[in-house]
């Protein structure tokens, strides 16, 4: 599985934000339901380039992750993928490559 994570851009936006709508909607809809708007403000305000991967699979981009790193550990804020790209491996993969630089670094997760 040939997965590429690359730094975010401020046109990223969008993309995380699709992303964010089409794998956890469902979810929250069933919990508290779904406000697009309320949604969209809370994405932009809390889109924070520096800790933001796109995760992309043959250029296309299906995912991503948001994670801190901090001096004192590795913080996952959150790692999201497209819906039909769930259940495949790709959260494990991404999951394996933290964890094996977390331990080399001595940081916990």
């Amino acid at each position: 599985m040939k997965l590429n994570l690359r730094e975010a851009q401020n046109t990223d936006l969008e993309i995380t934000y699709r992303i964010k709508s089409n794998s956890i909607k469902p979810y929250v809809e069933k919990i508290w339901s779904w406000n697009e708007q309320f949604q969209k403000k809370a994405h932009e305000a809390n889109f924070i380039i520096s800790d933001t991967k796109i995760i992309e699979q043959n250029g296309k981009e299906i995912g991503y992750l948001v994670m801190k790193d901090k001096p004192e550990e590795i913080y996952i804020e959150n790692l999201l993928l497209e819906k039909e790209f769930q259940n495949l491996g790709i959260g494990k993969v991404v999951m394996e490559k933290i964890i094996e630089r977390a331990n080399s670094e001595k940081k916990p997760i």
